[in-house]
Formats: structure tokens, sequence, C-alpha cells
């Protein structure tokens, strides 16, 4: 058998172990994300410029958020102010209807 039958053997054989072991479950699950920010990544927010947001526990050091105003950057690079954008936003827990009066008139919580 030549260098390369058994070079092409030995692929086919990992390829029919690696199916072997998805099929009977020994691969991990795929991730799956946290329904909430972990507590360790949360940071109380003693002062900044959007006083609103003083006093709230928020993720503060998260990459996507360089200017650290709690906006997705990328949502800052596509649009301009004043632009309409349609965002889902996923709260660490549901809103009283006062709660709800926080966000924008233009909002729909």
């Amino acid at each position: 058998m030549s260098a390369e039958e058994e070079g092409s053997q030995m692929k086919q054989i990992c390829l029919l172990l690696a199916v072997i072991f998805v099929e009977i479950g020994v691969a991990e699950p795929p991730a799956k994300a946290s329904s909430f920010t972990p507590l360790e990544w949360q940071r109380l927010v003693e002062k900044h410029s959007i006083s609103a947001v003083v006093g709230q526990r928020k993720n503060t050091t998260w990459v996507r958020d360089q200017n650290r105003n709690f906006i997705d950057d990328e949502i800052e690079k596509r649009f301009h102010a004043g632009e309409v954008v349609n965002v889902v936003v996923d709260l660490n827990h549901c809103l009283t209807p006062p709660q709800s009066r926080n966000y924008s008139p233009a909002s729909a919580v």
C-alpha cells in the first residue's frame, strides 16, 4: 500500500470515528448563552455622564463598547444620530410598568 493510500485510509478512519463519537453523544453539546449577565461582570456604576445609569449594575468592560456609553459600538458605526434603529434588548429581569416608562417614548417594551 502506498503512502498516499495509507493517508487516505487514515483520514477515512478519523472521519468515521468522529461521526461515531457525535452519534453516541461523546461530543460536548453546543455552548448556551447565559440568560443574564453574570454577577462577576456587573459593576455598580457610581459616576457616569448619563445620570440615569448611575446606581445601576452594568458590564462596564465589554469589548464592543469601547466608549463606555452602554451602546454596542457597531450600532454607532452603522447608523447616524437621529436615525431610527430596531434593537432587541435582552433584560436581566422583567420590568414593572413604572420601570418601563424609563425608556424612550419611541420604544416598545
